[in-house]
C-alpha cells in the first residue's frame, strides 16, 4: 500500500506472511532398525518424512520526505521473522532424531538522505542498523552416531544455540559532473558484532566404519558387552569393512558464550570520461581495510572502456559496441570465522574440541552419563587430541583479478545479441588447514608404529584460516534480447564455463603441506548452462511467461571414509589400484565406475584427481499464466499498456532494453554498494497493468518444473558407502526442493 501523507511526504508499506507446510524426507538404503519385540537391532532400508512447517512474516513500511527543493529523506523499517521445525537438511541421510527447530527475528532500520548541492553535485548519505536474533534447538540430546557419507542418527551436533548480531553501516557518496567527466567518490564504514551461546557437540559424536558396525555395537551393549568384547567377536564380514566398533569420538567442552567484533572501512573514487561521442573511458581506485588480520592495506584498481564501432560517419545511433574492463575485488574476513577463532582459541574460558581415535567407550544416551574417569579412559593420550582455531599470522585478504570483454550488436530494431568473455583469477583464496599436521612420513592410518609427529608436540590439531589457494575460471556468455512480435518477446543466455581450483570459500585442505594436491575441476561450476524466458500476450489479455533452465552436471569429490591424515577433515581421496586387487571379499580395494580404488593407501601415495565424479544434469520448464482485470472508475491519464515482448512481472531482469546497445556508456560500479532489500517481499506482487482503471485484480498460476522432471542432487562421494555415486536428494534452487520435484502456486493480487 502506498499513498501521500502531505504535499512533501509519501508512504509505502508491505506486509506478507507465508506458511509452508512441507515434509523433510529421509531415505537410507541401510539403517539400524530396532525391533521393539526382541529389543535387538537389525540392518535394513528406512525411508519416510517428518512434518517440517515453516512460517515467514515480513513487514516493511517506508516514508519519503521532501525536506526542501534539494533534499530528500527516506526512512525504512523492516521486520522479518522465520520459524521452522522438523528440519533434517536436504541430503536424505539424516534420521528424524537429527531434527532441529529454529527461530530468527530481524529488525532493519535504514535512513537515506539525498541532497542536491548545485547543478553539478549530488551528495547521498546512507545509514543502516540491523539487529538479528536467532535460536536453534535439537530434538534429541543423545550423542550423534554417524557413518561418513552414509548415515547420521542420534542427536544433532548443533544442540542448542542462541545468537545476537548487530550490524552498523554508514555510507557517503558524492556524484559530480565536470565537463565530460562524471566523478564519484565516497566512503563506507561497517561494524559487526556477534554474541553467541552454544553447546554444539557437547553431546559428542561417534563415527563408525559402517552401518553394520552400529548394529553390532548397539546389540552388544544391550547384551552387556564392552567395546573390547564387541571388537573381539566381530564377524569377518564386518571386520573387512573396518570392524564392529566406533573408530572416532569427537566432543566439545568449556564455556558456551563467545563474542566477536569485525570492523572494516572503504574509500573509493571513480571517473567516467566521455572522451568523444563514441568512446567512454572509466577508471577508479578502491581502498579497503579491516581488523583482526595482518592485512590492513588492500588496493583495488579498476579500468573499463566502451567504444562504438560504427555510426561514426552518419552520426546515427551505434549498432555495435565493444566493451572491456579489468578490476580487483576483495573478500572480507567473515565474523563467523572470527567467532570460531575466539571460541576455540585455547583460552581457559573458551571451548575445547577433543578427538579420540578408536575410543574404548560408547553410549547412545548421553556423555553426561559417563563419569570423568570413564570418559578419560576412552582413549590413551597418544590417540586423544584437542583442536584450536587460529587465523594465519600472514593472512592476506582474498581477491579476484577479473578481465572481461563483450561485443554487443543490434541485429534488428528489436533484437540485440551480446557475446561476453570473462577471465577470473582468484588469489589468496581461503582454505582451512591443520597448521600442526603430522609431519610427512610420520603418520600412517591404522599403523601401530607410524602414529605421527607434530611440529608442536604440545598442541593437537590447529585449524588455521589460510588464504593461499587459487582458482582460475574462463566463461563465454551469449545473451539474446528479442521482441519478435508486438506480443511475443524472448530473452536468454548460454554460459560455457571452465574452472579449476585447489580450494577456496573456506574449504578444508586434504594435504595441509601441499594445497596444489587439491588443484583440479572446481565443484561449484556447471560446464554449461542455458536459460530462456519468453513473454506472450494471448487472447483475452492472458499473459504467458514460460522459461527454460538447464545445466550440465557439476563435479563432485570422491573420498574415503577414513581420516588418512589425522586432521579430522575426512576429505582424503583414495589412490588408484590394479583392477586385480578389487575382489568381492576386499574392503580396502573397491571397484567403481571410476576405477579400482585403494581406500587405505600407503604413506606418501598419489591420490586420484580432485572432483573426479560427475553429477547429474538438471533441466526444468517453468510456466506462469496471469490475467489482470481493471476495476472501478477510469483514470483520466490512462494509456494503453502493452505488456507483450517485455520481461514478465516479477521475473529476472532482462539485462537491457530492446532499442539497441544505447551508445558506448561507461560505468564500472566502484561505489560502496547500496543496502538493497532483503529480497523477502514478493517481487511483482502489485505490478500488473491497471487496464486504465483505478483498481486492478490479477490472477496468477505458476508451475515450477512443469513436466515434473526429477532432477537429482549431488551423488554421494564416499567410496564403500551404500549411496556412493547415487543421489539421495533432489536438486535445489530453481529446479526443486527437498520435499517436492514440482511446485504449483496460485495467487490473487488486488492493487488499489
Amino acid at each position: 500500500m502506498n499513498g501521500s501523507l502531505s504535499k512533501t511526504a509519501s508512504f509505502f508499506i508491505s506486509a506478507e506472511q507465508r506458511n509452508n507446510q512441507n515434509d523433510s524426507i529421509y531415505s537410507l538404503s541401510q539403517a539400524p532398525i530396532l525391533d521393539t519385540a526382541t529389543n535387538t537391532y537389525s540392518l535394513g532400508p528406512l525411508s519416510g518424512g517428518i512434518f517440517s512447517p515453516q512460517t515467514r512474516t515480513n513487514i516493511a513500511p517506508r516514508i519519503d520526505l521532501q525536506l526542501g527543493q534539494k533534499n530528500t529523506l527516506t526512512l525504512r523499517y523492516q521486520f522479518y521473522r522465520n520459524n521452522q521445525s522438523g528440519n533434517i537438511g536436504t541430503t536424505g541421510l539424516l534420521l528424524p532424531s537429527q531434527a532441529t527447530a529454529s527461530t530468527s527475528i530481524e529488525h532493519t532500520v535504514q535512513l537515506s538522505d539525498s541532497e542536491i548541492i548545485n547543478d553539478h553535485i549530488v551528495n547521498e548519505t546512507r545509514f543502516q542498523y540491523l539487529r538479528d536474533t536467532s535460536s536453534t534447538t535439537s530434538a534429541s540430546t543423545d550423542p550423534m552416531i554417524t557413518v561418513p557419507g552414509s548415515f547420521s542418527g542420534g542427536g544433532s551436533s548443533s544442540q542448542f544455540s542462541h545468537d545476537h548480531t548487530d550490524h552498523l553501516e554508514l555510507q557517503n557518496l558524492t556524484s559530480m559532473s565536470v565537463g565530460a567527466h562524471a566523478i564519484k567518490f565516497g566512503a563506507r564504514l561497517r561494524d559487526n558484532r556477534d554474541a553467541n551461546s552454544t553447546d554444539a557437540n557437547f553431546n559428542g559424536s561417534f563415527t563408525f566404519p559402517s552401518v553394520g558396525a552400529i548394529v553390532a555395537t548397539e546389540n552388544g551393549f544391550i547384551q552387556g558387552e564392552t567395546i573390547a568384547q564387541i571388537a573381539a567377536s566381530c564377524p569377518a564380514e564386518l571386520t573387512q569393512q573396518g570392524g564392529c566398533v566406533p573408530f572416532k569420538l569427537d566432543y566439545t567442552t568449556g564455556g558456551k558464550s563467545a563474542t566477536a567484533n569485525v570492523f572494516d572501512a572503504t574509500l573509493f573514487v571513480q571517473d567516467d570520461w566521455k572522451a568523444n561521442p563514441f568512446l567512454t573511458l572509466s577508471g577508479g581506485l578502491r581502498w579497503e581495510a579491516q581488523n583482526h588480520i595482518s592485512d590492513h592495506n588492500d588496493w583495488a584498481p579498476r579500468v573499463a572502456f566502451a567504444y562504438a564501432l560504427d555510426g561514426h560517419k552518419d552520426k546515427k545511433q551505434a549498432k555495435t559496441v565493444l566493451r572491456g574492463g579489468f578490476g580487483l575485488f576483495y573478500d572480507r574476513f567473515s565474523i563467523s570465522d572470527e567467532l570460531s577463532a575466539e571460541r576455540f582459541s585455547g583460552a581457559a574460558n573458551g571451548q575445547q574440541q577433543f578427538h579420540i581415535n578408536n575410543p574404548a567407550c560408547f553410549t547412545n544416551t548421553s556423555l553426561a552419563d559417563m563419569s570423568s574417569a570413564d570418559l578419560a579412559s576412552c582413549g590413551v593420550s597418544s590417540t586423544s587430541t584437542s583442536t584450536i582455531v587460529q587465523i594465519a599470522p600472514s593472512y592476506h585478504s582474498p581477491y579476484i583479478e577479473q578481465f572481461g570483454a563483450s561485443l554487443e550488436r543490434q541485429l534488428t530494431k528489436t533484437t540485440t545479441l551480446t557475446a561476453t568473455y570473462l577471465h577470473s583469477f582468484g588469489v589468496h583464496q581461503l582454505v582451512t588447514r591443520d597448521s600442526n599436521a603430522y609431519e610427512p612420513g610420520t603418520y600412517q592410518y591404522g599403523s601401530t608404529t607410524l602414529t605421527g609427529t607434530r611440529p608442536n608436540a604440545s598442541l593437537g590439531i590447529v585449524d588455521q584460516y589460510y588464504p593461499e589457494a587459487v582458482f582460475k575460471q574462463n566463461q563465454l556468455i551469449v545473451n539474446i534480447n528479442a521482441k519478435l512480435t508486438p506480443k511475443f518477446g524472448l530473452i536468454g543466455f548460454y554460459n560455457l564455463t571452465a574452472a579449476n581450483s585447489d580450494g577456496g570459500a573456506g574449504s578444508d585442505a586434504s594435504n595441509s603441506y601441499n594445497l596444489t594436491q587439491d588443484y583440479g575441476r572446481a565443484s561449484f561450476v556447471a560446464r554449461q548452462m542455458l536459460f530462456l524466458m519468453a513473454n506472450y500476450t494471448g487472447p483475452w489479455g492472458i499473459v504467458f511467461n514460460p522459461f527454460l533452465i538447464a545445466q550440465a552436471g557439476k563435479p563432485f569429490n570422491i573420498v574415503t571414509k577414513n581420516d588418512l591424515t589425522g586432521d579430522n577433515f575426512f576429505n582424503n581421496r583414495p589412490a588408484y589400484a590394479d583392477t586385480s586387487l578389487c575382489t568381492a571379499n576386499s574392503s580396502r580395494y573397491v571397484d567403481t565406475s571410476y576405477g579400482c580404488f585403494d581406500t587405505t593407501p600407503a604413506n606418501g601415495y598419489t591420490p586420484i584427481p580432485v572432483n573426479l565424479g560427475n553429477g547429474p544434469a538438471a533441466v526444468a520448464v517453468n510456466l506462469r499464466v496471469s490475467r489482470s482485470f481493471g476495476i472501478g472508475p477510469k483514470l483520466a491519464s490512462a494509456s494503453t499498456q502493452d505488456n507483450g515482448g517485455g520481461p514478465p512481472p516479477g521475473g529476472p531482469p532482462p539485462g537491457g532494453g530492446h532499442g539497441g546497445p544505447g551508445g558506448p556508456g561507461g560505468g564500472i560500479a566502484f561505489g560502496p554498494g547500496g543496502f538493497g532489500s532483503s529480497g523477502r517481499v514478493h517481487a511483482g506482487a502489485a505490478g500488473a497493468a491497471s487496464a486504465g482503471r483505478k483498481y486492478t485484480l490479477t490472477f496468477n498460476a505458476q508451475a515450477l518444473n512443469l513436466f515434473n522432471n526429477v532432477n537429482y542432487g549431488t551423488p554421494g562421494g564416499t567410496v564403500g558407502a551404500p549411496n556412493f555415486n547415487r543421489s539421495t536428494s533432489l536438486a535445489g534452487g530453481i529446479f526443486s526442493t527437498n520435499a517436492a520435484s514440482r511446485r504449483i502456486f496460485f495467487q490473487a493480487v488486488f492493487a488499489f
